[in-house]
């Protein structure tokens, strides 16, 4: 589907599924969302230029510069994926390309509607576009910094119930470690993205240095400033995805000791009884005991302290907490 924007004078409009190319005619933004062959085809006749979606690259081709970025989202089943959307600064429109609708080309085609003497040229209008992402990309990264505190926040209350018995189970546990995995992937596959927008910034950038308006240059180099920003808060909330993922592994680690400990106090509880009982268990032709009036009663009374006494003395050392 192809969706044009006109300036008609202080104000945009714009016109869905434009059908010919006679109808893009002074258009200063095309936003194309799945192109059709037709549609292709209709972009070509009017711009004179290929339209497809390349993988993530820059290069001019007759004076048009293409730009083409991967933009990280989650899916219906929670799973990261990049969706591809290329940036053509033509002459004199900009066209942008994607195969499924992506939030910040939607908030910016509100935007160039409530603001449209920001949006004067295709240099500006591209300006806004890339703003956009960028506010969307950092959006996404602030609330999975908010998921992060909340996880930290469980992570942190699990080692103080640890003696308590009230720890997590192993299967929690795990299921908080793939979750934090899933945190990490997103995480990476954004860095990348972001580091695609930066060079995207960098060489549009260069496209405006030495234009005529100081300002328009000015906003690029914030919009460069709030990319780095990005950026710097990707890599914090990296460390802090694989911090919590040592805090996992360290608490299932203390969980499987305190398993081992029991089985371990369990042994050394029941290893001496079971030395007395195999002792006795022996078919010696001379065991005086067997004589004795009271051996049967002495014999289980050295059994229950032989267990008794090593119970004592972990309980002494406080190994059971």
């Amino acid at each position: 589907m192809i969706t044009a924007f006109f300036k008609d004078g202080e104000t945009f409009r714009f016109v869905r599924e434009v059908q010919t190319a006679e109808g893009l005619r002074d258009a200063m933004w095309i936003d194309v969302l799945r192109p059709t062959p037709d549609e292709k085809d209709i972009l070509r006749q009017a711009l004179d230029i290929e339209l497809t979606l390349q993988h993530p690259t820059i290069y001019h081709e007759n004076d048009t510069l293409f730009m083409t970025m991967g933009l990280v989202s989650k899916d219906e089943e929670n799973a990261t994926r990049v969706n591809k959307l290329t940036f053509i600064l033509h002459e004199d429109c900009v066209v942008t390309l994607h195969d499924i609708e992506l939030m910040p080309v939607a908030v910016f085609a509100q935007r160039i509607r409530r603001k449209s003497h920001l949006f004067g040229t295709p240099q500006k209008i591209l300006w806004g576009l890339l703003f956009s992402l960028s506010e969307t990309v950092a959006d996404r990264v602030e609330a999975v910094g908010t998921d992060l505190e909340k996880l930290s926040k469980t992570i942190s209350e699990m080692p103080t119930e640890l003696g308590t018995g009230k720890t997590g189970t192993m299967t929690e546990i795990s299921e908080l470690l793939a979750e934090l995995s899933r945190y990490e992937d997103f995480i990476s596959q954004s860095g990348e993205s972001v580091l695609q927008l930066a060079r995207v910034v960098r060489y549009f950038s260069a496209e405006v240095d030495g234009f005529t308006e100081a300002e328009l240059q000015a906003r690029v180099n914030e919009l460069a400033a709030d990319v780095q920003g990005i950026k710097d808060h990707l890599a914090f909330e990296h460390d802090k995805v694989r911090y919590l993922q040592q805090a996992s592994m360290g608490i299932l680690n203390m969980q499987q000791n305190q398993i081992v400990k029991v089985f371990t106090i369990l042994t050394a509880v029941f290893l001496p009884p079971t030395l007395v009982g195999t002792m006795y268990g022996m078919n010696f032709s001379f065991m005086p005991e067997l004589s004795w009036e009271w051996g049967f009663p002495i014999t289980i009374l050295l059994t229950f302290l032989s267990a008794i006494l090593p119970l004592i003395y972990i309980k002494k050392k406080r190994w059971l907490r």
